[in-house]
């Protein structure tokens, strides 16, 4: 029952106009909790809900950032179901594409190197997604897209390197995001 019921309140939030976030209000406290499960289908579509709700105005974004969620939303990135890290890296997106407090929250949970580690995934979407995170902390404030330029990956190597590579080298869709990174 559990499972449908997110599966549902995911859809209803899904797509314009959205529902007024006051009226999610209730519903958001418990998917912070629901972030604790380890049952995929309920996981993966508590994230698509957040994502749906994070899609939008500052106002939304912050009401994520209420919830407290950034530490694991940036742990389920390293999830080993591709089905969880899309609608994670989504929301942390979102986030991170709100203003330079919202970008800087996530940058302060550890999103940084989380999404730069999937710029090596399998999955091209993910590959997409993950440099449009980054193109929004290069957006951000000198400080955040200076900290984006200079992070070096656990091997030691410039990150950047791993997007100048994807903008040469990628699909399409993924090289796109890529360059408006390095924009």
């Amino acid at each position: 029952m559990l499972k449908n019921t997110v599966w549902a309140l995911s859809n209803f939030c899904r797509g314009k106009p959205q529902p007024p976030i006051e009226r999610l209000a209730p519903a958001l406290q418990t998917a912070a909790r629901l972030l604790r499960t380890t049952q995929v289908d309920i996981l993966r579509d508590t994230l698509w809900l957040l994502s749906y709700v994070s899609d939008g105005d500052d106002a939304r974004i912050q009401r994520c950032c209420n919830l407290n969620i950034a530490d694991r939303l940036v742990a389920l990135l390293a999830h080993d179901s591709s089905a969880v890290v899309t609608p994670a890296l989504r929301v942390v997106g979102n986030m991170i594409s709100g203003n330079d407090q919202q970008t800087q929250y996530m940058l302060n949970a550890g999103a940084m190197p989380a999404i730069f580690a999937l710029l090596n995934h399998v999955k091209v979407n993910i590959k997409k997604e993950a440099c449009w995170a980054l193109s929004n902390i290069a957006a951000g404030t000198a400080q955040q897209a200076t900290a984006l330029v200079n992070y070096r990956t656990p091997a030691g190597r410039p990150g950047i390197y791993d997007v100048i590579r994807l903008a040469l080298e990628a699909h399409h869709d993924v090289r796109k995001e890529a360059l408006w990174t390095l924009a």
